[in-house]
């Protein structure tokens, strides 16, 4: 794992009770493990603390695109690690 940034409602000070907690996970190496592997962390932080965390996975290649998601995710983000 490269980086993990929080975006979305939360990020913005918007979220409200039923919100989910949006966070891009930058990953080195093979995007499905990275994928597989911060699934399950959600699922677990999902079962102790009742809270949803909706995981999108990138490479490390792919922090640049110029999408209209990353454009979004670069622009409001907050970088947690």
């Amino acid at each position: 794992m490269d980086s993990i940034v929080l975006f979305g409602s939360v990020a913005k000070g918007e979220a409200r009770e039923d919100s989910d907690i949006d966070v891009l996970v930058v990953w080195r190496g093979d995007e499905s493990d990275g994928w597989r592997s911060m699934t399950g962390l959600s699922f677990d932080v999902l079962l102790d603390v009742r809270e949803y965390i909706s995981v999108k996975v990138i490479g490390l290649k792919d922090l640049g695109l110029k999408t209209p998601f990353m454009r979004n995710v670069l622009r409001e983000g907050i970088k947690i690690v």
